[in-house]
């Protein structure tokens, strides 16, 4: 704000008249309060930002992990032999996922139950995608 001085006619004293600027504003003050608040509000969206994506990651895996165990049912079932399960082989796509196959076989004859684990490579199969099923 810019002041000059104005003289009086009467007693000759000085008068402030300020000219050109308005009072209006911010002060250092608000925005610091201000960026103390936004800050204090932007914590839990980054929070749940950084959930989210861990969560994405997880859903991807558990069905990446369900398509690998589907694609192995699927070929006990389309070639209708137990076999297989018992052959070691390479899956196309499987890199860094262990895949273990386990039959036994049931209290009623020529019926067996297939189980087929998939998990990541460093984890436990109870993290993993387990389908069960019964063939003959």
């Amino acid at each position: 704000m810019i002041y000059f001085f104005q003289k009086k006619r009467l007693f000759g004293n000085f008068k402030a008249v300020s000219i050109g600027y308005s009072e209006s504003g911010f002060t250092l003050i608000e925005v610091l309060i201000a960026l103390v608040i936004l800050g204090i509000a932007l914590i839990p969206l980054l929070a749940a930002q950084a959930r989210a994506v861990g969560d994405y990651g997880y859903a991807n895996n558990t069905a990446y992990e369900t398509v690998l165990a589907k694609n192995i049912m699927s070929k006990v079932f389309l070639l209708n032999e137990i076999y297989i399960m018992n052959k070691q082989e390479k899956i196309r796509g499987a890199k860094g996922y262990i895949v273990k196959k386990s039959i036994s076989k049931t209290s009623y004859p020529g019926i067996y139950m297939i189980k087929i684990t998939v998990f990541k490579k460093g984890q436990s199969p109870k993290s993993g995608v387990t389908l069960k099923s019964l063939a003959q």
